[in-house]
């Protein structure tokens, strides 16, 4: 009879624990898995909803001690909630896209019907199964979910989980590594990476801005063209001067993590520097010595910042169809409210605490985040370094004014100028240590922007095949994808002549940039698609190969991402040549894996 009973109330304590089991376990690992590379493989963020799930079953352990008829109703009625709360996470999914602070949360209808049905079916299923056979198949289902996540847990959590709340990881490499012969004179390399800076916007902010005697010895090329005009394919080709052609596009996408022009400077002696908006993406290395990132940032401005993010998540995910807007603003408010009480934010940082209402603060912080390279440079020796900086600069959202104080809402003209005093802060800096004059300096962008323009790619008619091919694999209008090719491009090589601004018209493209680097610090360059810049002449007819594609749209309109959502597709082929005009390829099969 004990035996009877024991396993009786271990059965109820099961049953009962469902309700928290999918909202403290498997709620929030389904959100975490998928996106570990965006919380840094941060695992801490879910210390809350774990320590939840522990006092919940503890609290429900205790519950046991009452009544059995009551115990036995109270543990049903958390079974069936339980139950409710999984069918409804399953067939109702939260409408909303990419977490990028510019997605709208959506409440079809029809969920909301279906959601209620659910409810329906499941309090006809309590009043109507026998109160054993529920207590059996709770047991059972109990079980086999907490199989399952286990299993999930083992299969996708990431080798490079972190388990404290430590900044370890982002620690600074104090070790002075010396630069071997092939690496040439060992001048610092300064890769600036302002992501979707139109070259058009570049002598518009210089002559506004009176700064045309602040880029001695750079070059600027006014025909640079981006071979692709999105960043996460754009970043690769830059970082390895290799076009996709064929195979996984995606080991194609982290050769710029794991190899190309990073991995080759770091081979030779030089000490890898980056600053990004986070780890995940390819604008970071696998060498690096340093990274700090927007994110980081944050989390050392506002304590617990990221757990208070992930907390609001799961709230909009676990709400009911119908509520899901409102959770959002709710936990809006919530996690302004927070902030405002526990902020560990330092005072002479500069930072708006509006700055960090949105999700999208990591796109916002791009100012701080230079700001900060600027006071490391203090900190780097005068050879042997390279420094990698990626700032969301023009990109949106447009929360900096033309002088990168931050404003709630600005433009894209405000933010390119900003861009552009910055690059003359960092030059400054350079000559203030007095090691401007020995070091390679590109500024440049990784696609421009579709809003601005006109494009000058209208000199050559635009056959209709191409106009075609454009329209059926770009999310922008023609006009909007060849304004952003033109990307952003000045080069300033090291102990260049101490000349005014240079404009040069020679047909380059980001791809090129290797090859540059590899040219001015006499490496070799294994490069198979680009050229050095500087060994390019303005009336040189060249092919500049270009692509379309990645994102897209399904019947429904919503956004499709090569890699997360389409495993197998095709790119479009363009090319042009600064004579001959536009030229179509066959389109490029892409396999993801």
């Amino acid at each position: 009879m004990k035996v009877d009973r024991l396993s009786g109330m271990l059965a109820d304590v099961a049953i009962a624990w469902l309700p928290c089991l999918v909202l403290f376990v498997l709620v929030p690992f389904a959100v975490y898995l998928p996106n570990q590379d965006e919380y840094d493989y941060n695992v801490v963020v879910m210390a809350p909803f774990l320590v939840l799930a522990g006092i919940s079953f503890i609290l429900i352990l205790a519950s046991c001690f009452v009544g059995k008829r009551r115990r036995t109703g109270i543990c049903l009625a958390l079974f069936y909630l339980g139950v409710f709360f999984l069918l409804s996470d399953i067939f109702v999914p939260v409408q909303w896209g990419p977490l990028d602070g510019e997605s709208k949360i959506t409440e079809p209808l029809y969920l909301t019907v279906m959601e209620l049905l659910l409810a329906a079916v499941v309090i006809f299923c309590a009043v109507k199964l026998p109160m054993n056979i529920a207590r059996r198949f709770g047991v059972i289902l109990v079980l086999v979910l907490f199989v399952l996540v286990a299993h999930d847990i083992f299969q996708n959590l990431s080798k490079k989980t972190v388990w404290s709340v430590s900044d370890e990881t982002g620690s600074r490499s104090s070790e002075i590594i010396p630069i071997k012969s092939s690496a040439g004179n060992g001048s610092n390399v300064y890769q600036v990476v302002f992501d979707g800076y139109s070259s058009f916007a570049f002598l518009d902010a210089v002559r506004e801005l009176g700064l045309w005697g602040h880029f001695e010895g750079f070059t600027f090329f006014e025909k640079n063209l981006s071979n692709y005009v999105s960043t996460d394919i754009s970043v690769p080709s830059f970082l390895t001067g290799k076009l996709y052609e064929t195979g996984s596009f995606k080991q194609w996408q982290h050769q710029a993590k794991k190899s190309g022009l990073i991995g080759k400077l770091h081979d030779v002696g030089y000490t890898i520097w980056i600053y990004s908006p986070n780890r995940s993406r390819f604008w970071t290395h696998d060498k690096a010595s340093y990274v700090r990132t927007n994110r980081e940032l944050v989390n050392s401005y506002f304590s617990g910042y990221e757990m208070l993010n992930f907390a609001h998540i799961w709230l909009v995910r676990v709400a009911p169809n119908f509520l899901q807007d409102e959770a959002y603003r709710t936990g809006s408010k919530i996690l302004d409210g927070l902030l405002k009480a526990f902020s560990t934010m330092a005072t002479d940082k500069g930072l708006n605490r509006r700055l960090l209402k949105e999700y999208s603060f990591y796109k916002c912080l791009s100012v701080p985040l230079m700001r900060e390279l600027m006071r490391d440079e203090a900190r780097r020796r005068d050879y042997g370094e390279y420094v990698y900086c990626h700032v969301m600069l023009p990109h949106s959202p447009y929360n900096w004014d033309h002088d990168c104080s931050y404003s709630k809402q600005t433009s894209y003209s405000d933010q390119f100028l900003c861009a552009t005093k910055l690059m003359v802060e960092f030059v400054d800096e350079l000559k203030k240590l007095n090691r401007y004059e020995s070091s390679l300096i590109i500024f440049q962008s990784d696609h421009a922007f579709h809003d601005f323009g006109p494009t000058d790619l209208r000199e050559h008619e635009v056959p209709s095949e191409v106009t075609e091919a454009i329209n059926s694999f770009s999310k922008f209008s023609v006009d909007g994808y060849l304004n952003r090719l033109h990307a952003l491009l000045l080069v300033k090589p090291p102990f260049a002549p101490r000349k005014r601004l240079i404009r040069s018209e020679a047909p380059t493209q980001l791809a090129d940039i290797p090859a540059t680097v590899y040219d001015l610090l006499s490496i070799p360059d294994d490069t198979t698609d680009g050229r050095s810049v500087l060994a390019l002449e303005s009336s040189e007819q060249r092919e500049i190969h270009m692509y379309v594609g990645m994102y897209s749209n399904n019947k429904n309109s919503k956004g499709l991402i090569l890699g997360k959502d389409i495993f197998r597709t095709k790119l479009g082929h363009l090319s042009f040549t600064n004579r001959t005009g536009w030229h179509l390829y066959p389109d490029l099969p892409v396999t993801y894996e």
